[in-house]
């Protein structure tokens, strides 16, 4: 329906600007592993951090993102 898609089209613009708003290294390491399919490990190999601070990074970000869209404040 024409409001079913209204709807999607603000949650799709509501997320695209969760992303932009993200730290720069948080929306990097969401875009390589969620966008482009890389490991953590070949994330981290690529950015040379660890892959705990890849996985930290990646919980960071799909918080953000989240509360973005849930209309949360994020708490960090």
């Amino acid at each position: 329906t024409p409001e079913s898609e209204a709807s999607r089209a603000q949650e799709l613009a509501a997320l695209r600007e969760a992303i932009r708003a993200l730290p720069p290294l948080c929306r990097q390491v969401l875009i390589l592993h969620r966008f482009k399919g890389l490991s953590h490990r070949e994330i981290a190999d690529q950015l040379g951090m660890s892959p705990a601070a890849v996985e930290k990074h990646m919980v960071r970000a799909l918080k953000r993102c989240q509360d973005a869209m849930t209309g949360r404040s994020n708490g960090d």
